[in-house]
């Protein structure tokens, strides 16, 4: 629909303002879901998730991963 692709040109407008800097990948994706989280994320199939809720799962993880002694540079399954 229209709405769709201007929410994909707002999108890549901003990533490509967002990338035009030396960022890593979790810093454009912080900064995305603290800019639009209410926007979709990730669609698969019927689910979606906005970028707020992508964001908290994400860090989620991290969490976890940390308590299990995971650190930078450790390779994860």
């Amino acid at each position: 629909t229209c709405r769709e692709r201007e929410q994909l040109l707002e999108s890549s407008q901003d990533m490509e303002r967002l990338t035009s800097s030396q960022h890593c990948l979790h810093e454009l994706f912080e900064a995305q879901a603290a800019h639009h989280p209410e926007k979709t994320a990730l669609v698969y199939e019927s689910s979606r998730l906005s970028y707020d809720e992508l964001n908290r799962r994400a860090n989620q993880l991290a969490c976890y991963l940390t308590a299990q002694g995971v650190k930078p540079d450790t390779l994860v399954g």
